[in-house]
């Protein structure tokens, strides 16, 4: 089930085969199974990421507390401006990781979206041709039936007259 490229990202919907009832439900399944595995990635992702942010807040709080222990230790001390660079970097990390993470998730709930739309047109389309095929069946037999109870009327009709004329 290879899906559409683009420079995005790799779509997952649009491209299942079509089955004589619908889509292929396997590979439907395979796909919402996809979807499902990469919704709990990014969980997890944005799990991290407020892990991440939970503990630069620590990490921040607890130079607050030094600082205030050491006040004898000048502000601009050079031991400062690397923790400060440490937690700038953490807090761009945790950033840019809960961005991409909500936007996976954002693409992801998408393509879900997508599917479930698809399927259900397809489930709509597959019961009306069902309605139709089943409909054409009906009117087929019903023909049938009725050729058959005129041909049988019609052999009735034949022996009845035959047994007249031979009759005393």
């Amino acid at each position: 089930m290879g899906g559409r490229e683009d420079s995005a990202h790799t779509s997952l919907v649009g491209v299942f085969e079509v089955v004589l009832w619908g889509y292929d439900r396997a590979q439907v399944n395979q796909c919402i199974g996809e979807l499902e595995d990469r919704l709990a990635a990014l969980y997890d992702d944005q799990l991290r990421a407020d892990d991440l942010e939970s503990q630069v807040r620590r990490l921040r709080e607890q130079l607050a507390v030094l600082r205030a222990k050491l006040p004898r230790v000048p502000a601009a001390h050079p031991a400062s401006d690397d923790v400060a660079g440490i937690l700038a970097s953490a807090e761009r990390e945790a950033a840019e990781i809960r961005a991409e993470a909500g936007r996976e998730l954002a693409e992801a709930r998408a393509d879900a979206i997508g599917i479930v739309a698809a399927a259900r047109h397809e489930a709509t389309r597959a019961r009306r041709d069902c309605d139709t095929v089943l409909a054409e069946y009906r009117r087929k037999r019903r023909t049938e039936a009725d050729e058959l109870i005129a041909a049988a009327h019609k052999e009735a009709a034949r022996i009845l007259t035959e047994a007249r004329t031979e009759a005393p």
